[in-house]
């Protein structure tokens, strides 16, 4: 049986995609705004899109 894990909050997401943005060298999103500025929604969206980017290089 597996230990159950306490899921982590929107913002602690937001966070921890911002983070993996950051490692990737991006520091802005699409329009030149602050990575720390974006809702959860938009910094999700963003590192799906650089995710895909990625595995297709």
């Amino acid at each position: 049986m597996k230990p159950q894990v306490a899921p982590m909050s929107p913002e602690g997401m937001r966070q921890a995609f911002i983070r993996e943005l950051k490692s990737m060298g991006i520091e802005e999103g699409r329009n030149g705004e602050s990575l720390d500025s974006l809702d959860y929604h938009s910094v999700l969206n963003l590192v799906t899109i650089e995710r895909i980017k990625r595995d297709y290089e």
